[in-house]
């Protein structure tokens, strides 16, 4: 018997069902690169032709590190921390757009906290990764460098959870990183045990001007059906893991609380999912939210509830 615990506090959009913006709906906007190959930075062990390795083998051995992963040879770092008494599981943190992933670690209390209940973690240094399936043809010529959710997948996540085991790895993102924890736990709901998502923009077509959208999927009018249906947008999602949470700041100005919500009735429609958390909670598009909530959704996530 699947058990849904949702709480909430605002109204549906009716919109939310047919993946359409209201008329008049104020949205704010976002302002708005093939050598895969990952190397420890104060690495004593080399190189074997897995860009997840050696960060696999420290996993293993329960080694903090810092590695560096070329995506069109543009690096991308990874921080690996390790708790003093492992509980088999590993957090992977995901910022949002141009968002040093360490304010994880140094504006939340969320790295610390995992640490001491257990829990691995690895913080993906994306930069200004939009978490795209792929790099299309009409994107902006310098969003090709880009990192896509695919790559990071492919050559990092999926080798560590091959090793670690399935379902025991749990994604949390904020903003971008949100959609692209959301988005890669559909995409690999076996592997993928359970999804934290804060404050994320889901559903492109609720403002077909957004810059991070426009200048990765290339202009509305030009694909509609990309922006509709395509990989990129949560109603092309048939299932999550079996724990989601998702929560959103009432007064978040950067990216409309709408996301969430329609998010949210999606999945209850789906009804893949064992245990459902959404809350709308006050707060911005910050910190202060992002660690309270953060730490909410790992505890309901220890919990299963």
């Amino acid at each position: 018997m699947r058990l849904f615990w949702v709480f909430i506090s605002g109204w549906f959009f009716s919109s939310c069902s047919q993946g359409k913006s209201p008329q008049n709906m104020d949205i704010s906007k976002h302002d708005g690169k093939a050598e895969d190959t990952i190397v420890k930075s104060s690495a004593s062990k080399p190189k074997l032709g897995s860009c997840a390795f050696p960060l696999i083998s420290d996993i293993i051995e329960g080694v903090n590190g810092t590695y560096s992963c070329n995506f069109h040879k543009k690096s991308y770092t990874f921080y690996l921390q390790n708790p003093q008494n492992k509980r088999g599981k590993l957090l992977v943190l995901l910022p949002g757009w141009n968002y040093p992933v360490m304010d994880w670690k140094y504006k939340t209390a969320v790295v610390d906290s995992a640490l001491q209940w257990g829990f691995q973690v690895l913080l993906c240094d994306m930069g200004k990764s939009v978490y795209m399936d792929s790099i299309y043809p009409e994107a902006r010529e310098d969003y090709k460098s880009f990192a896509t959710r695919t790559w990071l997948w492919d050559s990092v996540l999926s080798p560590i959870s091959k090793q670690i085991g399935m379902g025991n790895m749990i994604l949390m993102g904020l903003s971008t990183g949100a959609r692209g924890a959301i988005l890669l736990g559909m995409e690999h709901q076996n592997e993928v045990g359970g999804v934290i998502a804060l404050s994320g923009d889901y559903v492109p077509v609720l403002d077909t001007a957004d810059a991070l959208m426009r200048n990765t999927m290339g202009p509305f009018y030009q694909s509609p059906k990309r922006w509709e249906e395509g990989a990129n947008n949560i109603y092309n999602i048939d299932g999550l893991p079996n724990f989601v949470f998702i929560s959103h700041g009432k007064k978040d100005k950067v990216v409309p609380i709408q996301h969430s919500r329609c998010l949210n009735e999606h999945l209850g429609f789906l009804k893949t999912t064992e245990t459902l958390i959404f809350r709308e909670e006050q707060g911005a598009h910050d910190y202060q939210f992002w660690g309270k909530w953060g730490l909410v959704g790992l505890q309901s996530a220890i919990s299963g509830q």
